[in-house]
């Protein structure tokens, strides 16, 4: 199980396996995130000032990056 967490300009995933809560990945997002919808490894967030952004959790290798962004 993947959790995901925001703090103000941050975002966490952690992995809740057998008992265990550990970090796996994070990216500063340098935006006050707004919205955020998640579809399997794909996570989608708006921002306060207007712009979207596509992020993408690579597992395997323990990066979540910035896909794409459209401000509006």
């Amino acid at each position: 199980m993947l959790i995901r967490a925001l703090v103000v300009l941050q975002i966490y995933i952690w992995q809740f396996t057998d008992g265990d809560l550990s970090g796996i990945a994070f990216i500063d997002t340098q935006i006050y995130i707004h919205t955020i919808t998640t579809l399997k490894n794909l996570i989608l967030i708006g921002d306060i000032s207007k712009s979207i952004s596509l992020l993408r959790l690579q597992e395997e290798n323990k990066v979540l990056s910035l896909v794409s962004r459209v401000s509006f």
